[in-house]
């Protein structure tokens, strides 16, 4: 039986590499990006594009593009880096970062919980400088502080709902 499977960012990278396994395995994959990439465009999956997971329109596109799809995986992945130092800290790119990588997650989550199937995966993706024990890198204060407060949702998610599972 094949599954729905929901990725946002998934015109490349992990999110292009998440839709050729699960496109692969058989499972009806939405790929969600704000733009498509010849890429994705060859797996012959469900792209819905203009999908902006930090703008209020997109979530809008988004919920109404996915009106009638029944999820049983949610991949949030669409997130953003922006190169800064303490030397040259641009506030305006520190916001942006936290409303793509911490804030949006829980919005396209918040968005779509209607629509989760009984016993529903969601996975936020994110990365080892999201990790204040496991990071030795510096630097790029926005993306590092984003993705800690990613970390602390996911995990919140799993005192509430019982969905995340600590590796």
């Amino acid at each position: 039986m094949s599954n729905n499977i929901v990725i946002t960012g998934a015109n490349r990278g992990i999110g292009l590499a998440m839709c050729m396994h699960f496109k692969a395995q058989g499972d009806n994959v939405y790929a969600l990006c704000r733009k498509s990439s010849t890429e994705l465009e060859a797996l012959a999956v469900n792209i819905i594009e203009d999908i902006d997971v930090a703008s209020d329109l997109g979530i809008a596109t988004m919920v109404s593009a996915l009106s009638s799809v029944h999820i049983d995986v949610l991949v949030c992945n669409a997130g953003i880096l922006r190169d800064e130092s303490l030397a040259e800290l641009n506030l305006d790119t520190i916001r942006e970062q936290f409303e793509v990588n911490a804030v949006a997650p829980l919005r396209v989550v918040a968005s779509l919980q209607k629509q989760l199937n009984e016993g529903a995966k969601i996975a936020l993706i994110t990365s080892r400088m999201g990790s204040i024990s496991d990071n030795g890198s510096g630097g790029r204060y926005g993306y590092f502080s984003s993705l800690c407060i990613e970390r602390i949702i996911c995990r919140y998610f799993s005192l509430c709902y019982c969905i995340y599972k600590a590796t």
